[in-house]
């Protein structure tokens, strides 16, 4: 991005300091730029704001954009300033000295020229993305990026975030995928890394295929987010023996057993909310348990039995549809309880609620590739596959990529679409199932099956066309 004119008198007459920062970064006056952010994170701090950190792992909640001091930090290393910018940096990120490494790399690949000026281009991506002349312009920028690590992986992250809001995916995943690779090329050692790393890291091997690199950051590791990931990838890359051998050394409780005897040996239909228009009731029914997603009430069920059939067995709650709908759930499930309930959540109050009334368990939780969360189908899939089940078909699942994302009566509410999208990555879903699906490990209906046979490329077209919808929502049907 070539420099703009300067103009002192004109930036300094500019009152809000993060406008007057970004005039003099457009101008090339990195100190002056780096004063005025400093400027701009004291009043934000006076205000007692939290300040959200891009370097959270725990995801979708946080790093959706800057914090002021990574301002002031980039400023002071494109000023040459690597002291300063070291200590802004490892301040606004919140950490301690693991990543003073990289910082250290960073500043190094900002002493040169032409890693300068890519920087300085590439910033504009989330600081002047609604400038930018369209999508192609934000793709080709990312493209051009010789080496990624100019910037940090937090920064290419808030850069998929701006660029997923701005209606633009393919940008966006092109962004990500830069994240994905920052990630790998900048991690420790497995011997080495800190374990509040581990998962995420290996997620980003197995984001790029590197299956067994994923497995070695997991090995001898078992908090329940790395067993189920151990389990998950060794599921994906056809290790079921390895993967039924992590399951049986994880231990299972009495409820996870009372689940298995329920589970195993059995055809499963999973019924997922949406709206395909064709009638699956009947075969649906057929299967030896139906399972659904967030059971609401009978009558909600039966009010669309042509399409989705008339029987529950088991249903699988997610976190936030549970706690808002738990008196009319209760209500139904008095009057005709199901086989058993999966939570989402080790919540004492409600699991003895729903205890009072049948066989209950916490559901585990998968997600196998880069700061993904993984759709409640793909989960679903996962948890079950635990159990030995002979047969898995899902219906009624489409990534929300057609016109109706849930039957009335599902939820209260419009689901957001770009929100949806961009939180649980709509591509890395879709690359998950259709791994599970290839490999045999899941059946899907015509509507599905259709959606899992598109190319990666396809799925992205797909996403941009929903985008393009006004509003950027979709309303339930009939």
């Amino acid at each position: 991005m070539a420099e703009a004119a300067f103009d002192e008198s004109a930036i300094a007459r500019i009152k809000q300091p993060l406008a007057r920062g970004r005039a003099y970064q457009r101008a090339g006056q990195w100190a002056a730029a780096a004063r005025a952010y400093e400027e701009a994170v004291t009043i934000e701090e006076a205000k007692e704001r939290p300040r959200r950190n891009p370097f959270a792992r725990t995801f979708p909640g946080g790093g959706y954009r800057l914090d002021g001091r990574h301002r002031v930090a980039f400023a002071l290393a494109m000023d040459r300033d690597m002291v300063g910018a070291r200590s802004a940096w490892l301040d606004a990120s919140r950490t301690d000295e693991a990543l003073a490494s990289w910082v250290d790399r960073f500043g190094h690949l900002l002493q040169q020229d032409s890693h300068r000026t890519t920087a300085t281009s590439l910033w504009r991506l989330i600081d002047d993305t609604p400038a930018m002349e369209g999508e192609a312009a934000a793709l080709a920028l990312i493209q051009s990026a010789r080496d990624p690590e100019v910037l940090p992986e937090s920064w290419w992250f808030v850069a998929y975030v701006h660029l997923y809001r701005q209606g633009w995916p393919r940008a966006a995943y092109a962004a990500k995928a830069q994240a994905s690779m920052v990630a790998r090329r900048s991690s420790a050692p497995p011997s080495t890394i800190l374990d509040t790393l581990r998962c995420d890291t290996a997620t980003a091997f197995a984001d790029a295929g590197d299956l067994p690199t994923a497995q070695s950051y997991l090995n001898g590791h078992q908090t329940d987010e790395a067993r189920e990931l151990a389990i998950g990838l060794a599921r994906l890359a056809a290790n079921t023996n390895t993967a039924a051998a992590l399951g049986a050394n994880a231990g299972r409780d009495d409820d996870d057993e009372r689940f298995c005897r329920l589970v195993a040996g059995r055809s499963i239909a999973i019924v997922a909310p949406g709206n395909t228009g064709i009638a699956h009731g009947a075969e649906i029914d057929a299967f030896d348990l139906v399972v659904r997603t967030n059971f609401r009430a009978h009558e909600t069920i039966s009010a669309h039995a042509p399409l989705i059939g008339t029987r529950t067995d088991v249903t699988y709650f997610n976190g936030n549809f549970e706690p808002e709908n738990r008196e009319e759930i209760l209500t139904s499930l008095r009057e005709r309880p199901l086989s058993f309930a999966v939570m989402r959540f080790d919540d004492p109050e409600a699991l003895a609620l729903y205890r009072a009334i049948l066989p209950v368990r916490v559901g585990t939780i998968f997600n196998p590739y880069y700061r993904m969360n993984a759709y409640a189908v793909p989960k679903i899939v996962h948890d079950l596959s635990r159990f030995g089940p002979a047969r898995i078909k899902i219906f009624n699942a489409d990534f929300f990529l057609g016109d109706a994302p849930h039957y009335s009566g599902y939820l209260n509410y419009d689901i957001k679409l770009v929100q949806s999208f961009l939180g649980h990555d709509v591509l890395r879903n879709f690359r998950l199932v259709q791994k599970w699906f290839r490999a045999g490990i899941v059946e899907a209906d015509d509507v599905l099956t259709a959606i899992l046979n598109l190319s990666e490329d396809e799925v992205i077209n797909r996403v941009a066309k929903r985008l393009a919808a006004p509003e950027g929502s979709a309303t339930p049907q009939v």
